[in-house]
């Protein structure tokens, strides 16, 4: 029989598959550019784009990271450099090195300038 704690966990893993596959639904990249308003995980901004975090997936430990160097949901990220290895961002004043596996759990709503 399930208890409590088994219906728990199978609840919270069903919202999170679909909340993923709903924000799966949303992402996409027409140019070569993003355009505004449209959502992407952090890893796929190019450097100089911006966007609104609108939603983080991930562990506690993920969670405590971002939140150490600034970035949480409604904070505005920018991409200053791609190039090989982790992704070099701003936000909120803080300089930070992110790995593409935990750029990819970032949601952002892109700004266009």
């Amino acid at each position: 029989m399930f208890n409590a704690g088994h219906i728990k966990q199978l609840l919270t893993t069903l919202l999170k598959i679909i909340i993923n596959k709903s924000m799966e639904a949303t992402y996409s990249r027409e140019d070569d550019k993003a355009q505004s308003g449209v959502l992407l995980p952090l890893s796929d901004l190019k450097a100089g784009e911006k966007g609104v975090v609108r939603h983080i997936s991930g562990g506690m430990g993920v969670l405590k990271k971002l939140l150490n160097i600034g970035i949480r949901t409604g904070s505005t990220v920018r991409v200053l450099n791609t190039s090989a290895g982790p992704l070099i961002v701003a936000a909120e004043g803080t300089k930070a090195a992110i790995g593409k596996g935990v750029a990819s759990k970032i949601v952002l709503e892109v700004i266009k300038e």
